[in-house]
């Protein structure tokens, strides 16, 4: 019993301190645990109220604690009737454990959930054991659960059991619960008076609540990958990364959980094989020999990859010597990636294969001729996955560019396009979409048009999504869709710009369009550039909701590399090293992911330098005021004539500047921001010498608002409060700021809301002003004025009327939150200001020329400033503020 009850307190130590949690595990070590369960259970609620009173924003693991207890060995009906909670919640939270300790986790399959949580209780029972392991045979969802989970207990009772064994406590006949409660009394009287430890604001204010997902994870053919939130509509920058020598040819495994990277041996078949996953984790690296070339061909199941084999031709062979056998000698091999045994699957000639959704079955693609004319159009045998019988065989596949036949949901048919029968033998060619059965049926869906290539691109039970374009043309594309019941099209809009790589991911409820189309130069003549768009498809047209520079979501060969998950991405962080050289004064500009810097180099111009090794990476451009995409991966700044520039890291390495035109009206741009969902808003100065805002996807962009000359005194600044709405701060004449939310509805409507009206004829006018929104939301931090003097002002945006001012003095450069918003750095004076977010002052110290700051961390700032030598070369200092005093903050003077 004493030994449990030491387990029991190791395994504690992940939901409470040491102490505390050996304080709980106390009854186990006189009395069997089944009995001393509830008086451990209490002790652990008691502890938790405590906790959570010495710290308000404190918020106990519930789930961790029952995790705990479980691993201890109490099963989860005990749980359930200790607790009083249900027993199917039970599981649910030992299921929620196990995903945040897992970085491959896989949610069981809603038949099996309740038995794949509690399955340490099923051991102690024969049949019950023999029935979760008889559904993992036909289930791989909860096969894959279940595996998951034994290894994560392992690893954590592992953990447990090689801790070092606490010394001895004290013996006490009655533990005192009063002195736990005296220190945490103590806890919370010292917290409250500590810096930046309470959110003081208006009553009623809440945090903006953090990623709620679901997510779409967004791959590529180097080694970064990007997620978008589409619960919060935002891009999230993903810090794991796939290591730098896997190949840029990828396939992404039926559930979304591996990765199969190879790169091809000239001139197209690949030299090496790796097995990862999206955290860059290698499973398994293979390499083939000289003999014969191999090519990933698709994924047979969640760990089986199929690949086919030819020989190599030999270089005194005649071309039809070597035809001969490579008719004789290709094979298919099923490899089975984890355990390296691989498995003849067919002994022929193909060029693709792709399974059915049950397994039993695989459609190959067969060249009718592999050179030659003939060589456009090809055969499709559906096989046994043994590969002994062929079922059915159909001719007149196309297959060209980045078409592939479609399978049914229930395995009953393969869906594809073909050349018309009678249509010459040639490319481009009209095609049709026809249904093909495992019994050899064929059926056409959709009926071939003069001049229209049409293309599958995925389908669910009901509906099937393709796109129609003109013969020989990438686009124009008209993308539509098909009630496969009722054979009634529909068609949802027409995509311009496209370059071929498309791709639909199915949704319960509307079904997400990834294309990657290219951008209109300025002037035509340039170079274009590549964005990747999210579309969600609705009742109406597509609707555009994300947007990022580059091509993501497809690997070098085009195929898909995108998928919809509930998984947050990893938030690994490395440690940052300052960039070495002489810097010059500009703007400091930290990417979202933490990779890259941006700082200005002595002659004003400005470069990205890795954030974690402080190498200078590129040539420096004449660029101003730069603005990161949310993603991390590429940035828009003003040229010198104040023309568009977007800058954007290709998959091979590079970082390349091509002007970027938008289909607002020309005119001087003064500012720019972009938005969390990739979206750009614009403040340009029209040949009228109006004042316009503009936003929009690139290269569209819709006019919010327009200010006439005499109406302002200043230039407006902005910030986008959250996606699809942007604060702007407007001063007037009269000595008035106007703050006002714009948001943008559907069908390009505009919504305009004054928040306030901030007074300033008590301070200097103001010409100049500069928002910055605390992450959470909640709050907005203003630095108004003069060119000479400013103000920083600070408002809670549930009460905008009551405005707090932080400081005033001459006029400076720069105004950031920390990242988890407990404090606010601003340049006041020649001085370095931080602020907490109850308005105190936190640091006040003198810094002469500084150009600049950015937050590194929460507690960590960096500051650009002139070297003590005086000259104009700067550096960049680190400030850290851990443990900073703190003063009284000054009343508002409205």
């Amino acid at each position: 019993m004493h030994e449990t009850g030491l387990r029991l307190a190791t395994l504690l130590e992940s939901v409470f301190p040491p102490r505390i949690a050996r304080w709980i595990a106390a009854p186990a070590q006189r009395t069997p645990l089944e009995a001393a369960l509830p008086a451990i259970w209490w002790r652990s609620q008691v502890c938790s109220l405590v906790l959570r009173l010495s710290s308000p924003h404190r918020r106990g693991d519930r789930a961790g604690l029952l995790y705990a207890l479980h691993l201890a060995g109490v099963s989860t009906a005990r749980l359930a009737v200790v607790t009083g909670a249900e027993e199917s919640r039970i599981g649910d939270a030992l299921l929620a454990v196990r995903a945040q300790l897992s970085d491959h986790w896989s949610d069981p399959c809603p038949e099996g959930r309740e038995e794949v949580a509690s399955w340490r209780d099923r051991l102690a029972d024969r049949d019950a054991w023999l029935a979760l392991l008889l559904h993992t045979r036909t289930c791989s969802a909860c096969r894959t659960a279940l595996a998951t989970s034994r290894e994560v207990d392992a690893q954590v009772l592992e953990r447990a059991s090689t801790a070092p064994v606490p010394p001895a406590p004290r013996q006490r006949r009655h533990p005192s619960i009063v002195v736990l409660v005296a220190l945490a009394l103590l806890l919370v009287f010292a917290s409250w008076r500590l810096p930046g430890n309470r959110a003081v604001g208006p009553p009623g204010e809440a945090a903006a609540p953090s990623a709620s997902g679901p997510y779409v994870w967004f791959g590529s053919a180097g080694p970064y990958a990007l997620a978008f939130d589409l619960g919060q509509r935002r891009w999230l920058a993903v810090t794991s990364r796939l290591p730098a020598d896997a190949g840029g040819f990828r396939l992404l495994g039926p559930d979304g959980q591996l990765i199969a990277a190879w790169t091809p041996d000239p001139p197209r078949e690949p030299r090496w094989l790796d097995i990862l996953r999206w955290d860059g984790t290698r499973l398994a690296r293979y390499r083939w020999d000289r003999q014969t070339n191999r090519r990933p061909l698709a994924w047979l199941d969640a760990t089986t990859l199929l690949i086919r084999e030819t020989p190599v031709r030999h270089a005194y062979e005649r071309e039809a010597e070597y035809l001969e056998r490579l008719q004789r000698d290709a094979r298919v091999l099923a490899l089975d990636v984890l355990q390296g045994t691989e498995t003849t699957l067919l002994r022929e000639l193909v060029t693709d294969a792709i399974p059915s959704p049950d397994g039993r079955s695989v459609a190959v693609v067969r060249a009718m001729e592999p050179f030659g004319a003939g060589a456009t159009s090809r055969q499709i045998a559906i096989v046994e996955r043994s590969g002994t019988r062929v079922l059915a065989v159909t001719d007149g596949y196309v297959g060209a560019g980045l078409d592939h036949p479609l399978w049914l949901p229930d395995s009953s048919a393969l869906l594809f396009a073909r050349r018309p029968p009678g249509t010459p033998p040639q490319l481009p060619t009209p095609t049709e979409l026809v249904r093909f059965t495992v019994e050899g049926k064929t059926a056409i869906v959709v009926p071939s048009s003069p001049g229209t290539v049409l293309r599958p691109l995925a389908l669910d039970e009901q509906r099937l999504f393709y796109l129609a374009l003109p013969a020989g043309h990438a686009e124009p594309g008209e993308l539509w869709e098909l009630d496969l019941a009722t054979s009634v099209r529909r068609r949802l809009g027409q995509l311009d710009r496209l370059n071929g790589f498309l791709t639909i991911l199915p949704q319960p409820d509307s079904p997400l369009l990834v294309a990657v189309r290219t951008l209109p130069a300025s002037p035509p003549l340039r170079p274009e550039s590549e964005v990747t768009e999210l579309y969600r498809i609705g009742e109406d047209a597509p609707e555009l909701i994300a947007a990022v520079p580059g091509r993501w979501g497809f690997d070098a060969w085009g195929q898909p590399l995108a998928v919809a998950t509930t998984t947050a991405p990893s938030a690994a962080a490395s440690p940052l090293v300052p960039p070495t050289g002489p810097l010059g004064a500009g703007p400091l500009a930290l990417a979202p992911g933490r990779n890259w810097l941006l700082a200005p180099v002595p002659d004003g111009r400005v470069a990205i330098w890795d954030a974690t090794s402080g190498i200078q990476l590129t040539e420096p451009w004449p660029f101003r005021k730069p603005h990161w995409h949310p993603a991390g991966l590429a940035f828009v700044a003003l040229g010198e004539l104040g023309e568009l520039q977007l800058v954007a890291r290709s998959p091979d390495g590079f970082w390349q500047a091509v002007p970027l035109a938008l289909d607002a009206p020309r005119g001087d741009t003064l500012d720019l921001t972009v938005g969390p969902d990739g979206r750009l808003a614009l403040l340009t100065r029209t040949d009228g010498g109006e004042l316009a805002l503009w936003a929009g996807f690139p290269p569209q962009a819709l006019e919010l608002a327009r200010w006439r000359g005499p109406e302002l005194v200043g230039t407006p600044c902005m910030a986008w409060l959250r996606t699809g709405t942007l604060l702007v701060a407007a001063p007037l004449v009269g000595g008035q700021l106007l703050l006002t939310s714009i948001t943008i509805e559907e069908r390009g409507r505009v919504a305009v809301r004054t928040m306030a009206r901030l007074r300033t004829d008590r301070g200097p006018a103001v010409e100049t002003c500069t928002l910055a929104l605390e992450p959470s939301g909640g709050a907005v931090a203003l630095r108004a004025g003069s060119r000479e003097r400013e103000r920083i002002v600070l408002l809670w945006l549930a009460e905008p009327d009551s405005p707090l001012i932080l400081a005033e003095g001459r006029a400076s450069r720069g105004l950031a939150w920390s990242p988890d918003g407990a404090l606010l750095a601003a340049p006041l004076d020649g001085a370095l200001v931080v602020h907490g977010r109850n308005g105190r002052e936190v640091l006040n110290q003198r810094a002469a020329g500084l150009a600049d700051l950015v937050w590194v961390d929460t507690r960590e700032l960096w500051v650009l400033e002139r070297s003590e030598a005086g000259s104009a070369i700067h550096r960049v200092a680190i400030i850290d503020l851990s443990e900073a005093p703190t003063r009284a903050a000054r009343p508002s003077a409205g």
